[in-house]
């Protein structure tokens, strides 16, 4: 799923770029240089057969510079970053064919790199900010086959064999952000940990959609809570923890709080209880004080007024 979302990230680049190249009020300058280096204008260009470069300046100060051969992408084409010289992305082309596509970070120096090694084989590089490797993963069409992880001091710290073993995953510059359980080429579980190393939640994965019960917890180990999600949506009950025991239990239906939540005092006793529907307070809200029952009544998060209340309760009963 992340190469995915990367590869989209790079095709919808490309399609912008394309836009703008057609889109006059986007395109500052245009400069057609033949392959011997001698500068033509653009009816020239398109008869001595599109060999060469065009070198395009956009609206938003990104430098494009394109090599043809015979009118098919050949070669590298790149673009800068807004209004400099440094190079942002740089994608290679055989007769046409995207190979590769590498992008730079601020400083000029790869940062990740996309290689195309056959229609559905494709290889992902990403490298930290020292410039050394992060991780290589193969993907077979949307399946994670091979994958190694390196620390940033360029030690080994995990693999993926055959579709199956740990993806640590750490951002540019190093920081560790969360761990994959990967099962068949796909992520199953994704688990992310506090800064003293305790594990901080556990969530379930189907596809890259939360599928399943998430558990969180606190520094101390303790539970946080206990989430069901169907579809990528909160859906049943979520428990939530105070000092290790349950404070609150809330219904969910598709993403919305929807029947009755329930507020714990020492763990086992009712305190309070709110009615919901569609992720509205609806209905009455009541509290529990030693033998005192206190009710408001709610009609879509408004608070009723204490006169209203029997039309209310005889509307719903009709």
């Amino acid at each position: 799923m992340r190469k995915l979302k990367i590869l989209t990230a790079a095709l919808i680049a490309v399609s912008v770029t394309s836009c703008a190249k057609s889109g006059k009020d986007k395109v500052v300058k245009q400069r057609y240089v033949h392959k011997y280096g001698v500068e033509v204008a653009s009816d020239d260009w398109s008869s001595r057969g599109e060999d060469g470069q065009v070198i395009t300046t956009l609206a938003d100060g990104v430098k494009v510079t394109k090599q043809y051969a015979r009118g098919r992408l050949h070669g590298e084409t790149n673009y800068t970053f807004p209004h400099s010289d440094t190079i942002q992305r740089i994608e290679v082309y055989d007769n046409g064919r995207l190979a590769k596509t590498t992008y730079n970070s601020e400083n000029g120096w790869p940062s990740e790199e996309i290689r195309i090694i056959s229609p559905t084989q494709t290889e992902l590089t990403k490298w930290f900010e020292s410039s050394s490797p992060q991780s290589v993963e193969t993907y077979e069409g949307d399946c994670l086959v091979i994958g190694e992880y390196y620390t940033p001091e360029n030690q080994l710290e995990s693999r993926v064999d055959n579709g199956d073993g740990l993806r640590i995953v750490r951002d540019f510059y190093g920081t560790h952000l969360y761990n994959e359980k990967i099962s068949n080429g796909f992520p199953v579980m994704q688990l992310t940990y506090h800064p003293n190393g305790v594990l901080k939640s556990e969530t379930p994965l189907v596809r890259g959609t939360i599928e399943g019960t998430r558990q969180t917890y606190c520094p101390s180990g303790e539970p946080q809570t206990s989430e069901s999600w169907i579809g990528g949506k909160q859906h049943g009950l979520t428990v939530i923890y105070k000092n290790g025991t349950v404070w609150r239990e809330i219904p969910y239906v598709e993403g919305r709080k929807e029947g009755v939540e329930k507020i714990y005092r020492d763990g086992n006793r009712v305190a309070e209880e709110i009615t919901w529907f569609e992720g509205k307070k609806h209905g009455p809200h009541r509290r529990y004080i030693e033998d005192v029952v206190k009710t408001e009544w709610f009609y879509k998060d408004g608070l009723m007024p204490r006169p209203a209340k029997d039309q209310y309760i005889s509307q719903d009963n009709d």
